[in-house]
């Protein structure tokens, strides 16, 4: 049964948008980190709000039992997956040499959040997530 009370929520679902919230708070938080080290300019905060803009309503409506939104999400949070791999890819293949503190704070960041997107689609899919989206 669809609805957004706790008890017709299946766990899955309530901790897979926990998981997604966390992302973005993760992301915006990494993107302030690189702003503030000269580690990346402005437009990097500007992909990260888009980020969790996306990972907010997208999950806010996964959460309340929309399929698109479930398929959505996972489309899109795969899309970030692979920038985060292509970024910290870069880091450690990049010209300037061995990485510093700095760039390995960032980078942890970026796996940290890769970990809670797989995290995050596993839960929305697992058996106990998939007939609440029927």
């Amino acid at each position: 049964m669809k609805g957004d009370t706790a008890g017709s929520v299946p766990e899955t679902v309530r901790y897979s948008f926990a998981v997604f919230v966390a992302a973005a708070v993760l992301s915006l938080l990494n993107a302030v980190y690189q702003l503030s080290n000269g580690l990346s300019g402005a437009l990097v905060l500007v992909g990260a709000g888009i980020e969790a803009s996306l990972f907010l309503v997208l999950g806010s409506q996964m959460r309340i039992g929309k399929l698109w939104a479930r398929m959505a999400l996972m489309a899109f949070a795969w899309v970030f997956v692979a920038l985060g791999v292509l970024f910290v890819v870069g880091l450690f293949t990049g010209p300037t040499g061995p990485i510093g503190g700095q760039e390995l704070v960032a980078a942890i960041g970026y796996l940290a959040k890769i970990v809670l997107i797989v995290i995050g689609t596993v839960l929305m899919y697992r058996s106990e997530s998939y007939g609440y989206f029927r």
